[in-house]
């Protein structure tokens, strides 16, 4: 995304709940079913506490990327 849409790149931090929340959270019903065996009310209970816990985390780290960028301060100051 760099190369083709740099003005972007930032957003794709906003795609992290998609793959912590319905994978995340999938995998956790099957590891750890709430009623004995994987179930569908089991699955929307894992993912709204993964849910709960990334979405958050993500606008944050979202916000802080927009901080950085207005700083003045890229991933290249660190390589």
């Amino acid at each position: 995304m760099r190369k083709k849409k740099s003005k972007y790149v930032d957003f794709a931090a906003l795609t992290d709940p998609i793959g912590t929340v319905f994978i995340g959270g999938t995998i956790s019903d099957f590891l750890l079913p709430l009623y004995g065996v994987p179930t569908f009310e089991g699955i929307l209970f894992w993912w709204g506490l993964f849910a709960f816990s990334c979405i958050p985390g993500t606008i944050l780290g979202f916000f802080m990327l927009k901080v950085l960028k207005k700083a003045g301060i890229t991933w290249q100051d660190f390589f």
